[in-house]
């Protein structure tokens, strides 16, 4: 009977910018296609209304979702928020 190896490790999180995120897709041929920011307001605030989601990479968010492509890049500025 072979019985399986379990390890418990202690992680610990590890937090990265948005541009240090963007590097290692980067380097395998793929674009960051769209990013959308959220999480605006701080752990420690009582919040009764989160602020919606912003288009782009949003100077002060929490959270960053990004879609990455791989092929030839579209250029977009995805720092500011798009406009309409």
């Amino acid at each position: 009977m072979v019985m399986p190896l379990v390890m418990h490790m202690a992680l610990a999180a590890r937090f990265y910018t948005a541009r240090e995120v963007i590097v290692t897709p980067k380097q395998a041929g793929f674009y960051l296609d769209r990013a959308t920011s959220c999480r605006f307001e701080g752990p420690d605030q009582t919040v009764e209304r989160y602020t919606y989601p912003r288009e782009g990479m949003a100077k002060g968010a929490g959270f960053m979702g990004m879609r990455f492509n791989k092929g030839e890049q579209q250029y977009r500025n995805l720092d500011r928020p798009s406009q309409g």
